[in-house]
């Protein structure tokens, strides 16, 4: 019987067979064989798992706070999204360029630009009057030259109202009886043949001449009245057109006028908005 120790008898009657030696003990063992393990025993799942709760935690808690950080990071990137519409608007609103609306003013010698809508925002101004679609039209075809039309001695003309051209460089230009439309024309090269050589002065003319290209698409308003005070009413009235279209989200304050030009900005605006329109612009 296995795990039991037996004592050689004198009979030997256990079965052994005598030898020439002396058995005192004897002990049984029997060896079984090794089970092969499976793979699927070598890797097999507890069936009871490990408490994980705390570590589970942790890590729940870390995946939440990273996708609360991305939700903010899109909620800020749709907010940037609809301020950069709404400024793209607004600025759409100002630097379109509409022949048909836009208008440029030359008052006394200080050029300015805007829209005619804007001039026309107070019904009963002159303004709104004087820019009227009919109106202006008329105006337009009748009183307006374009520069391919000038003769020699409208070009004369012009250049003897910009300072700082000699008598020298006007009498290249009679001499050369340069029109208009071959005004310009001219490039660096062909103010320099025509005398005009101080680096100064040539960039200058060129820039004149673009500005004269640029009039001919849109045919200029004279208006001879304060430059600072009429500056002030077109300012005020952008802004009130502005707030019409709800492009800002305040009704503009009247226009803030310097001590020494208060009596001639009532002029010019009682001029302009005659009567009750008055209040439209004056406190």
């Amino acid at each position: 019987q296995i795990g039991t120790c037996y004592e050689s008898p004198d009979d030997a009657s256990c079965g052994f067979e005598k030898t020439s030696g002396t058995i005192s003990e004897v002990e049984v063992y029997q060896i079984l064989p090794t089970p092969k393990s499976s793979a699927e025993d070598l890797y097999a799942i507890p069936k009871k798992a490990t408490k994980t709760s705390e570590f589970v935690s942790k890590i729940n808690e870390a995946i939440t706070t990273r996708w609360q950080t991305i939700y903010d990071a899109e909620a800020d990137l749709i907010h940037l999204e609809k301020r950069f519409a709404n400024e793209e608007s607004f600025i759409s609103s100002f630097s379109s360029w509409d022949d048909k609306d836009t208008v440029l003013l030359s008052v006394s010698g200080t050029e300015m630009a805007t829209k005619r809508s804007t001039l026309r925002i107070c019904d009963n101004s002159v303004l709104s009057r004087q820019f009227d679609d009919d109106v202006w039209t008329k105006q337009t075809n009748i009183s307006h030259k374009s520069i391919l039309e000038w003769t020699y001695e409208d070009v004369i003309s012009w250049m003897k109202g910009i300072d700082d051209i000699s008598e020298d460089i006007t009498k290249n230009f009679e001499e050369n009886k340069v029109a208009g439309n071959q005004l310009l024309a001219l490039g660096k090269d062909g103010l320099q043949d025509l005398g005009v050589t101080q680096k100064g002065l040539l960039y200058f003319l060129l820039k004149e001449i673009k500005k004269l290209e640029e009039m001919d698409e849109c045919p200029v308003t004279f208006i001879e009245h304060s430059p600072y005070c009429f500056g002030k009413i077109v300012d005020y009235l952008r802004l009130k057109a502005a707030f019409k279209k709800g492009l800002i989200s305040f009704d503009p304050a009247r226009p803030i006028v310097r001590e020494a030009e208060k009596g001639r900005f009532e002029k010019v605006v009682k001029y302009f908005f005659p009567g009750e329109s008055s209040q439209f612009i004056l406190n």
